[in-house]
């Protein structure tokens, strides 16, 4: 199972990404008009952010782009730890603002998390200046945090607002449902992961497979529970601008 997980791990979780990105490319149709569509796009970007990730197995393995290797060798571009950390750990949760800002109707939600997005992208672009060089070991602990913080005021900001609404009697068949608890277990699952980073530069095996597994079993519920989502749930009818609800 070891072994597995080892061989097969970036080709797992590409291969689920891809599903769920083909899902939503099939299901434009349905959702047009809908703010889903920003969703399916999103799960395109995630391919993309995953594929180019893998640069630094690329530029090792093929003879052609040593040269390449050699004029990063000193700087943090030789690890990819500066692209998750600003494509995955700092834009998703950007994205995901967005999302959720486009759904609610509620005013006082709509505000905050314009606040807080803002607050957010702000304080990680200071602390990538500051720490730019931090990202030679790791990721920047601090913003990781802060996209935990951020997730989490933005799926139970949806939890508030659809159980104070009539959507509640068919929660199940509502796709930002299955995107909120997809990305909420996402986050509490890998964020603490980031403080044993340190174990990868050990000798400690057990570890790292460890990780390797509850970093797969993360990424294949989220991108599963996305596709389950886009295929059983119901669109509804497109957006307005001016379509808020107060409380």
């Amino acid at each position: 199972m070891e072994s597995f997980i080892q061989n097969n791990f970036t080709n797992i979780t590409k291969g689920i990404e891809i599903i769920a990105a083909v899902t939503g490319i099939f299901c434009l149709k349905k959702y047009k008009g809908t703010a889903v569509i920003y969703f399916i796009y999103f799960l395109i970007y995630a391919v993309f952010v995953e594929n180019f990730g893998n640069y630094t197995k690329l530029i090792g393995n093929y003879d052609y782009l040593d040269s390449l290797s050699n004029s990063i060798k000193d700087t943090v571009f030789i690890k990819n730890y500066w692209w998750y950390q600003i494509f995955w750990i700092i834009g998703s949760p950007l994205f995901f603002s967005f999302y959720f800002y486009k759904t609610s109707k509620n005013i006082v939600i709509k505000k905050s998390i314009k606040i807080i997005a803002f607050f957010f992208l702000l304080t990680s672009f200071l602390l990538l200046i500051f720490k730019w060089n931090a990202l030679n070991y790791g990721f920047i602990k601090i913003i990781d945090l802060l996209s935990l913080a951020v997730v989490l005021f933005l799926v139970f900001s949806y939890f508030f607002e659809l159980l104070r609404s009539n959507q509640i009697l068919y929660f199940y068949k509502l796709i930002n449902l299955y995107i909120s608890i997809g990305i909420l277990l996402f986050w509490l699952i890998v964020t603490p992961m980031t403080f044993y980073e340190v174990y990868f530069y050990d000798a400690d095996w057990n570890f790292i497979i460890l990780k390797w597994q509850i970093f797969l079993f993360a990424i294949l519920f989220m991108y599963t529970i996305f596709t389950i989502g886009l295929i059983v749930s119901k669109p509804e009818k497109a957006i307005k601008p001016n379509e808020k609800l107060k409380y």
